[in-house]
C-alpha cells in the first residue's frame, strides 16, 4: 500500500534539482496517497500547504516555512488558472514541480519559440521540435558533468516542458539540424493553466531512450489515429493476442485430460 513519503530540499537528488525549489527556501513536499477513508481524513486534517495539487493517485503537499500560496506564487512568477479544474492545473503543476537535471530559465529573447499553423494540430498533438543548436547550449551548463553531458548531446528525442508568459507546452520534441528557431509548435499549443510572468521562459528536458517494444493503453489506441488506421491497429492487437497464445501454449503445454486424471489421483492437483 502507498504510504506517506516526504522528499526536502536537502535531499540528495543525484545531481537533479526541482527548479522553481531553490534550497534556500526549505521547502519539503509531503505525498499523501488518496483511497480509502483514512487517508482522505489525513489529507482533511494535514497542516494547510503552501501549495497543493493533485498526481495520480496521491495529494502532493508543498510547505516553504513563512510563505502562504500568494507570497509563494508571486516569488516564483508562477500565475495559476482555475478555468478548466484543479485537476488540469494540477496536471501543469505537475510538469514543473518535479526534478530535473537538464533545464534552465532564460530571458524570452534568448528563446526562439514558433508556434506554426503548417503544423496539423492532430498530428502534432503534444510533439514538436527543437533545434540541435539549443541543445548544445544547455550541454554548456556548469554542473553538468562529462556523462550526462553526453547524454544531452547524443539524445535525439525529448520530453519536454516549456513555460513562458503564454502558457506551457509539455510533450515530446525532436532534435532537428538547422532549425530556424529554437522550439517550433503546432498553433494553439499553449496551455493557459499554468503560465510564468515577466519576461523569462523556463525549459525543462527529460531524454527520451528508445525501446524495441511499444505498449497501446486504450487513450493511446484512439489518440494514434490518424497516424495508423483501423485496419492497423486492429491486425496489431490480433497479431499480439495471437502471439501471446503462442506464447502461453509453450510455457504451460495444454494438459490432456488422462493426464489430468492421473495427477488427481497422485493427490498432486487438489481438485
Amino acid at each position: 500500500m502507498t504510504r506517506q513519503t516526504e522528499i526536502r530540499y536537502d535531499d540528495d537528488l543525484g545531481g537533479m534539482a526541482y527548479p522553481f525549489l531553490p534550497a534556500e527556501l526549505k521547502w519539503a513536499i509531503v505525498s499523501r496517497p488518496l483511497g480509502n477513508a483514512g487517508q482522505m481524513h489525513a489529507i482533511y486534517d494535514a497542516p494547510p500547504p503552501t501549495l497543493r495539487w493533485v498526481k495520480d493517485d496521491k495529494v502532493l503537499d508543498l510547505h516553504v516555512p513563512g510563505l502562504d500560496t500568494e507570497t509563494f506564487l508571486a516569488r516564483s512568477g508562477l500565475c495559476l488558472s482555475m478555468e478548466r479544474g484543479g485537476y488540469t492545473l494540477s496536471k501543469r503543476l505537475s510538469r514543473v514541480m518535479r526534478p530535473y537535471r537538464f533545464w534552465g530559465f532564460f530571458d524570452v529573447a534568448q528563446v526562439a519559440i514558433e508556434h506554426s499553423s503548417a503544423l496539423d494540430g492532430r498530428l502534432w498533438d503534444g510533439c514538436g521540435l527543437v533545434s540541435r543548436t539549443f541543445v548544445e547550449r544547455l550541454a554548456g551548463r556548469p554542473e553538468l558533468d562529462e556523462r550526462h553531458r553526453r547524454e544531452l548531446l547524443r539524445t535525439r528525442r525529448f520530453e519536454v516542458t516549456c513555460l513562458h508568459a503564454d502558457g506551457q507546452e509539455k510533450g515530446h520534441v525532436l532534435v532537428v539540424d538547422d532549425l530556424a528557431v529554437d522550439f517550433l509548435f503546432p498553433a494553439g499549443s499553449s496551455k493557459g493553466e499554468l503560465a510564468l510572468a515577466g519576461n523569462q521562459v523556463f525549459i525543462g528536458l527529460v531524454p527520451v531512450h528508445h525501446s524495441d517494444e511499444m505498449c497501446l493503453d486504450i487513450q493511446s489506441l484512439i489518440n494514434l489515429h490518424p497516424f495508423f488506421e483501423e485496419k492497423q491497429l486492429l491486425g496489431w492487437l490480433r497479431d499480439e493476442g495471437e502471439l501471446e497464445l503462442v506464447s502461453l501454449n509453450s510455457k504451460y503445454p495444454p494438459i490432456k485430460i488422462s493426464e489430468f486424471d492421473e495427477l488427481r489421483i497422485l493427490g498432486k492437483v487438489v481438485g
